[in-house]
């Protein structure tokens, strides 16, 4: 019979019963505008949650940063795979659930790193927005885009920067000491 914390254990026939899937969710912004905005958050975090629910998995933990996906040092991303770790020592069946993968990360070299520590866990990455388990071949390719819309971003913000500063502008931002 089941134990009252939900784990699993022998009925009386020897069968066992199956453990439920917890589901940990990530979502993540890359700066403190996109998280005042308020929107994104949110409405990242109710998709994932209904996906995890029309799955019938319990949700185990919400992580959520606001930070670049280029960094690998996120705090609640670690906080995140620390928790897969656990779960997974403990036997418990673990999914990972965000809205988009590159809101997991937006470097290649970290998203193999990751996905191959998954994967030795038995732990999936489930998108939303790409309508769930992603073959691998295809993630690697998404993280690729990922990773070079982020680094065509960086170019286009400084091309306009440096057009401001060359027409007299200043580039909005704090004012120098002293004004």
């Amino acid at each position: 019979m089941a134990r009252k914390n939900g784990q699993a254990g022998k009925t009386g026939d020897s069968s066992p019963i199956a453990r439920v899937t917890v589901s940990l969710l990530y979502t993540r912004v890359s700066s403190d505008e996109q998280a005042k905005e308020g929107l994104s958050l949110p409405a990242q975090l109710a998709d994932c949650r209904s996906y995890a629910a029309d799955r019938a998995w319990v949700i185990g933990g919400e992580f959520q940063d606001v930070l670049t996906g280029t960094r690998d040092d996120r705090e609640k991303y670690q906080a995140l795979l620390a928790e897969v770790r656990r779960l997974r020592a403990e036997g418990q069946p673990v999914v990972v659930v965000v809205k988009w993968l590159h809101r997991f990360g937006r470097r290649v070299l970290e998203r193999a790193r990751c996905a191959e520590e998954l994967n030795a866990l038995g732990v999936p990455i489930h998108s939303v927005a790409e309508g769930g388990q992603v073959p691998e071949l295809v993630a690697n390719v998404l993280a690729a885009v990922a990773q070079e819309e982020t680094r065509q971003l960086g170019e286009r913000v400084a091309d306009v920067r440096q057009q401001v500063v060359r027409n007299g502008w200043y580039f909005p931002g704090m004012c120098p000491l002293g004004y």
